[in-house]
């Protein structure tokens, strides 16, 4: 973030938008195979039983709801800007 935090104002981006872009790309991270630190986290915990391909393949229907919802945060900032705008008027 502190790499990318300046590029963003000098662009004039808004920040609360800025993010929770970044929040859902991370989230997004942690949980695509085959490096997903969650899956690891949870194949760790599962019984022996649970294969680590069944683990991986249960994390692509969140992967699309992610993509899903990055994609509408994309199209619609106000999506994300709304309540903050409420609380707090300019």
């Amino acid at each position: 973030m502190p790499l990318f935090i300046p590029a963003a104002l000098a662009l004039d981006v808004d920040l609360v938008w800025f993010t929770v872009m970044m929040a859902i790309n991370l989230n997004m991270a942690f949980i695509s195979p085959p490096v997903g630190f969650s899956l690891f986290y949870l194949q760790s915990v599962a019984p022996p039983e649970v294969k680590t391909s069944d683990i991986h393949w249960g994390a692509v229907p969140f992967m699309g709801l992610q993509a899903l919802a990055l994609v509408l945060v994309m199209a619609f900032p106000p999506i994300v800007t709304w309540l903050v705008d409420v609380q707090f008027p300019s």
